[in-house]
């Protein structure tokens, strides 16, 4: 059943979280850059030019660059409230916040300040208080609905394969469809050390519920905590970090306890350059399957499992990203007919674009993904209840897509549409399934 949270996961990782890649600039940024740069040295005294290059020097990511031009000029004129603002929000995106509060607090109260930008200031402000803190808090919530014609993955043929033989499919395993409502939230909490070298804590809290309308046997709901340090590696590729950490799951379906884990892994990022990055993870738990009379054997699944995880990931341009995932998984249950081994391999792209909408007044950019995998199977021995005869090898094919429309900011509209392929040579565990969800996404 662990498989019933993949659909959530791409809504919810899309929502609440996001890998940052450093940009090279675009040669035409470039090439306007040196120009302004060649036009301000030529006439240090002419403040259009200055501020032309400080407006070249952060397209091309030269925070520096621009911070000089812009306090050269206050030294000509320090009553620039605007030029404050510009150096304040500049130090604030190098994190040097305390020199950020310098520029901004002079502004925050001045009546010569338009409404907007004073407020614009005290919200600046707040985020340094709050990110000069060793303690930060964040997180979010998606809810919504989602339906599948799927629901219960009843096998898609005629026929249910007992004892090796093909029999009619009962009503009581058919492929049904249903929706459900659900609801993902997480919290985060992080501790900085605030040393030159980086170094915090993180814990993580995340807990997912769905309730059917029809199918109450997949009622769901899942608790998952994980703590670890998370240590920067500047000294061996700068942005770089692992972080190994302690975990705990517990799983309960249609109401009563079905699943409880512990375990630990460790993962880690590094910027490769510009436009790349490596996302790592290794993780093994202990899974404990409870027995219960409504699910049969289930407490044969109880085992280790052990995944491995690596995606590199691209970025094509400045609103365009894409990845390629590369997951092996291997279930060690105590009956062979359960030990399994899983591939995953599969692209996925995602794009922020401007809002088709703007006249509507919602202004702010969408994104969107489409991700495609590919998963194999393989089992351990035949199950000799299903077929004696052979071992199950499954093959499945995931292509799905999800929106993102930013309602207000920390509040969004999500959508998704998923379709799954499922083959294997055991009709039991042959099925599609369409997936379709609304939800709302909300961050804190």
């Amino acid at each position: 059943m662990i498989r019933c949270l993949r659909a959530a996961s791409l809504a919810f990782f899309l929502a609440l979280s996001s890998t940052a890649l450093s940009i090279a600039a675009d040669p035409a940024d470039e090439a306007a850059y040196k120009a302004a740069f060649a036009a301000m040295q030529a006439d240090p005294g002419n403040s259009d030019k200055a501020l032309a290059y400080a407006e070249a020097a952060i397209k091309v990511g030269n925070l520096e660059g621009a911070i000089g031009a812009l306090e050269r000029l206050l030294i000509f004129n320090p009553d620039l409230p605007q030029i404050r603002v510009e150096l304040g929000v500049l130090y604030y995106r190098l994190g040097s916040y305390d020199l950020s509060r310098s520029y901004l607090a002079q502004l925050a109260d001045r009546e010569d300040v338009p409404d907007d930008v004073r407020a614009k200031v005290k919200e600046y402000l707040a985020q340094i208080d709050q990110l000069s803190s060793p303690h930060r808090v964040t997180g979010g919530l998606v809810t919504g609905f989602r339906y599948q014609t799927d629901a219960n993955y009843g096998p898609g043929g005629s026929s249910l394969r007992i004892l090796g033989l093909d029999f009619p499919i009962a009503t009581n395993v058919a492929k049904k469809g249903d929706t459900n409502f659900f609801g993902l939230g997480t919290v985060n909490y992080v501790y900085d050390f605030q040393q030159a070298d980086p170094l915090t804590i993180e814990a993580n809290l995340t807990t997912y519920g769905q309730k059917q309308f029809r199918q109450t046997q997949l009622d769901l709901s899942l608790t998952q905590f994980d703590v670890g340090p998370r240590i920067g590696l500047p000294m061996l590729l700068e942005g770089s970090s692992v972080r190994p950490y302690i975990i705990g799951d517990y799983l309960s379906l249609g109401g009563s306890s079905f699943m409880s884990s512990y375990g630990g892994g460790i993962n880690g990022v590094a910027p490769m350059m510009d436009r790349l990055a490596i996302l790592a993870n290794f993780e093994i738990q202990n899974r404990q399957y409870d027995t219960d009379p409504a699910r049969p054997r289930i407490e044969d699944l109880t085992g280790d499992y052990i995944a491995v995880r690596l995606e590199p990931r691209y970025a094509v341009a400045d609103n365009q990203l894409i990845g390629f995932t590369n997951e092996f998984d291997r279930t060690l249950a105590v009956q062979g007919y359960q030990r399994s081994t899983q591939v995953i391999l599969g692209p996925n792209y995602q794009i922020r674009f401007a809002s088709p909408l703007e006249q509507t007044g919602l202004v702010r950019a969408w994104t969107g993904s489409v991700g495609f995998d590919h998963i194999w199977r393989y089992y351990g021995t035949p199950d000799v209840l299903i077929d004696p005869a052979n071992t199950r090898r499954d093959s499945q094919y995931d292509l799905g897509g999800t929106l993102e429309i930013p309602v207000v900011d920390g509040m969004s509209t999500l959508l998704q549409l998923q379709q799954t392929w499922a083959n294997s040579n055991i009709p039991n565990y042959k099925y599609t399934n369409l997936l379709g969800m609304v939800a709302v996404s909300l961050k804190f």
